[in-house]
């Protein structure tokens, strides 16, 4: 077998068995045997650690969609104005679900994320993200700058939340749509509603109670 062919079914291999069971109950000795190889080492040969391999999966599922916000964040940076925080939402969301809903094993690689967020060891998968998604980075400084008159704290909390709901949100219809098979595809509806949901809960007014937690907190820090 070629070892363009070889790296990738290993790589189609783990990202499998990574969202059947989780990243950490699975070893690359048994993606190597899963896989077909008779080399025990291989997994290790093609993708140096467990982390190499994660981030071969991300980098691999992930072209099309890193370009394609990449173009949403160029064209925002290009209009020169204050961008609404919807299109910046959107341009975080909208990829994400064309790559899950527009090429082969999406299922499979919804649900690889999730597991890699729920994950402890890999709980702040941004690191891997990072490496190869400079549009994403991009597209948050200006989220950020949006929501700067807020404490730094909860902007940081809400985006936390953001990109936990998301992922969580898409592998919960995927699990979904495998049960009950709907008669039609509401996609766009879900994207677009999930796309209000959360230009909503940037943007939600700070409460009385909320401030004076944050004070109370920084008092303490203080």
């Amino acid at each position: 077998m070629p070892r363009a062919d070889t790296r990738l079914r290993l790589l189609l291999t783990a990202e499998k068995l990574f969202a059947e069971r989780g990243v950490e109950a699975v070893s690359l000795r048994e993606i190597n045997i899963a896989a077909g190889q008779k080399n025990s080492g291989a997994s290790h040969y093609y993708f140096g650690s467990k982390d190499g391999l994660i981030e071969a999966i991300f980098r691999y599922r992930h072209a099309g969609t890193y370009e394609r916000r990449r173009s949403f964040a160029d064209a925002i940076e290009a209009t020169g104005a204050v961008v609404g925080i919807r299109d910046m939402v959107a341009a975080l969301i909208v990829p994400l679900a064309e790559q899950f809903t527009g090429s082969a094993g999406g299922s499979r690689y919804v649900r690889f994320l999730q597991q890699v967020h729920d994950e402890p060891r890999t709980r702040g998968f941004a690191r891997f993200r990072d490496k190869v998604d400079e549009a994403q980075v991009r597209i948050e400084r200006r989220l950020r700058h949006a929501l700067s008159p807020m404490p730094r704290r909860l902007v940081d909390m809400r985006l936390r939340l953001m990109a936990d709901h998301i992922i969580h949100a898409f592998a919960a219809r995927e699990r979904e749509r495998r049960r009950r098979r709907p008669q039609r595809d509401d996609t766009s509806l879900f994207v677009n509603n999930l796309i209000d949901t959360w230009s909503g809960a940037l943007k939600a007014p700070v409460s009385e109670d909320t401030a004076r937690e944050i004070e109370t907190a920084s008092s303490r820090n203080a």
